[in-house]
């Protein structure tokens, strides 16, 4: 399934209201919170409704609700500039090719953000501390793990080690969820999902917020986050399921 499509710099009103959650505290690199919530892990997020109104609204639509708030999993959370980013591409093709735009997250159908949401949706409650290291510029040494998502995909979850007074590996540790683009070749092409801020705890998991950018160690901002990893994907999944009335 391929289809060809080129970026153009549109406004639309959905921006305004995702742009509400784009608190800096949210998305920059924060390392290790370890912070206690007394809840659930959908009540957290409610906790914070400015930074995780859109996100909120994608569980609903995607029908994982229930699993968050019952299920004991861990959940690595987009923030919502990365849900906006998406959408906003998704709508420079939409209005390229003369279509509607989405004005809602509604109009995208819930076999679409199923699919993107469930791809930071683990089953059982791990911290930092739980996963091996990966080096992503040297895989075969330190590769990390490959878990299963919650809906099935095989995703690579690691921690990177920074370099420190000139010894490797002895710095700063960051959480990294990758998504093999193959899954019949899972250690080749990675997209990678840098975590902001780890080990929330709630009463059944963890909670660890994704970076609005893949950055490396030294807080290097090398290119953005797509809500689902694979905009490519997330955009014509979109435009196969059909894009619904506002």
């Amino acid at each position: 399934m391929k289809k060809v499509f080129k970026y153009l710099l549109v406004s639309f009103p959905l921006a305004a209201l995702l742009l509400m959650g784009c608190n800096k505290s949210n998305y920059e690199d924060g390392g290790i919170t370890n912070r206690k919530f007394n809840g659930h892990t959908v009540a957290y997020l409610e906790s914070k409704p400015v930074n995780n109104k859109a996100l909120l609204e994608i569980i609903n639509l995607a029908g994982f609700k229930n699993a968050l708030e019952t299920e004991n999993l861990t959940f690595f959370a987009p923030s919502a500039p990365c849900i906006e980013r998406t959408i906003r591409e998704l709508n420079d093709l939409l209005f390229s090719t003369g279509r509607d735009t989405v004005i809602k997250l509604s109009q995208i159908k819930p076999e679409v953000w199923r699919w993107a949401l469930g791809n930071y949706i683990f089953k059982e409650k791990r911290s930092l501390v739980d996963y091996p290291q990966v080096d992503l510029t040297n895989k075969i040494v330190f590769p990390g793990q490959t878990f299963e998502s919650y809906t099935g995909r095989f995703m690579n979850i690691g921690v990177e080690y920074g370099n420190a007074s000139g010894i490797q590996y002895a710095g700063y540790r960051n959480l990294v969820l990758s998504y093999p683009v193959s899954q019949t070749d899972l250690g080749g092409f990675w997209l990678n999902g840098r975590v902001a801020s780890s080990d929330i705890e709630t009463n059944n998991g963890f909670v660890h917020v994704i970076a609005e950018y893949e950055t490396t160690l030294n807080q290097f901002y090398v290119e953005p986050h797509y809500f689902g990893f694979n905009l490519v994907d997330f955009v014509n999944m979109a435009l196969d399921y059909g894009i619904g009335n506002p």
